[in-house]
């Protein structure tokens, strides 16, 4: 999020590409079928992201997202923005409820957030909002395997 990503493609000799790469390119072309809107013509917005991992010291400040030895759980989150929209893209499952502590109240851009959706699921989901941060009712199906981004909109963005 909120930079490139190079893809390394090797064919081999006679123009045909490995199939472990072909398979990591159809899953994501998966992925940015459901959440793709997250990141066409997306912009980066003022926090780039959240979560332990994010926030460690060991982890090379901002901008590193290659954790060692270790996974993302689904409390890492990376933004970006479209217009007036934001997208919190959470990393891992986060079970029955995702937290954002980036929109806190008093913390969080003007406006007032209207609606949160998750791409890839049908309808909006429940959420409350408070010191802590935005809490979001994740509905029991998950829309894809990995990374799941959520589509929040009323703020003041611009």
């Amino acid at each position: 999020m909120n930079g490139n990503y190079l893809l390394n493609i090797s064919p081999m000799a006679d123009g045909m590409i490995p199939q472990p790469q072909q398979e990591r390119l159809l899953a994501m072309g998966k992925w940015l079928d459901v959440n793709g809107e997250a990141v066409y013509g997306s912009r980066p917005w003022i926090r780039y992201g959240e979560g332990p991992y994010y926030n460690a010291p060991s982890a090379g400040g901002r901008g590193a997202d290659d954790p060692p030895n270790e996974s993302f759980t689904g409390k890492e989150i990376r933004f970006t923005t479209k217009d007036n929209t934001l997208y919190a893209v959470v990393m891992d499952w986060p079970g029955e409820d995702a937290i954002i502590t980036s929109l806190a109240k008093g913390k969080a851009p003007a406006g007032t957030i209207a609606k949160v959706e998750l791409l890839g699921h049908q309808g909006t989901l429940q959420f409350s909002q408070d010191e802590v941060g935005l809490k979001v009712k994740m509905p029991v199906e998950k829309p894809c395997d990995y990374a799941f981004a959520l589509k929040i909109t009323g703020l003041k963005l611009n």
